[in-house]
């Protein structure tokens, strides 16, 4: 009896030493195929990471070359016109072709994001895109409008590049209005006006009354 419990008791110590084992060589080829994974997943991910840096280096030193490239037909119009304005003294030919620059340029920086802002007399002032520079009185536009644009902005998306220089307008105060701010200002100096007494009356008036009331002109002004 004790010999077959002794047997059991075996038996049951080799099947957990067994499966002991068994459970840490597979814990242990997991380790060894996660770590091998992990490996894999880091070299790819540097080697993603160094074709990004490689790529913006690239685009950092070579991105401008787009630019400048879009600037060749804006460049070959403005030989152009200089060419024509040294042959031909037509000032409307040379506005023509300066004209023609002017597009090509704005419609390159279109082309790359960069709007220009160019406000007209009577917009609203911006500050966030427009820089005044002077300060006007006018009765012809709202006070706080642009009355001039002296030099174009340009924006990109939401990052200004330069600001619009202009002249903001202030409102005119007339004479009249001024006049009215002074007297609500100086109440007193109204009192006063209105309690002024009369300007004395000249003697050469008096003498004027007396004599059309004289018997001498044949009326009376007294009874």
């Amino acid at each position: 009896m004790i010999e077959v419990l002794l047997a059991i008791i075996a038996i049951g110590i080799a099947g957990f030493t067994w499966y002991a084992v068994t459970a840490r060589r597979r814990q242990t080829d997991l380790q060894a195929q996660s770590q091998q994974k992990l490996g894999q997943l880091r070299s790819e991910h540097e080697k993603r990471v160094e074709r990004m840096r490689r790529k913006f280096s690239d685009v950092e030193a070579r991105g401008h070359l787009d630019f400048a490239a879009d600037l060749l037909p804006a460049l070959d119009a403005l030989g152009q016109a200089l060419a024509e304005s040294g042959e031909s003294a037509d000032i409307d030919a040379l506005r023509e072709g300066l004209e023609m620059v002017d597009r090509e340029l704005v419609s390159v920086l279109g082309k790359h994001g960069i709007a220009v802002v160019s406000p007209c007399p009577g917009d609203a002032f911006d500050p966030n895109v427009h820089e005044a520079v002077t300060i006007v009185e006018t009765e012809d536009f709202e006070a706080g409008s642009v009355a001039e644009c002296f030099r174009p902005g340009y924006v990109h998306e939401d990052r200004v590049l330069r600001a619009a220089a202009v002249s903001v307008t202030k409102q005119a105060v007339t004479k009249q209005a001024a006049v009215t701010s002074q007297e609500a200002d100086d109440p007193e100096d109204a009192d006063q006006a209105g309690d002024r007494e009369p300007d004395e009356v000249s003697p050469e008036a008096v003498d004027d009354e007396e004599l059309e009331g004289s018997p001498e002109t044949g009326s009376s002004s007294r009874l």
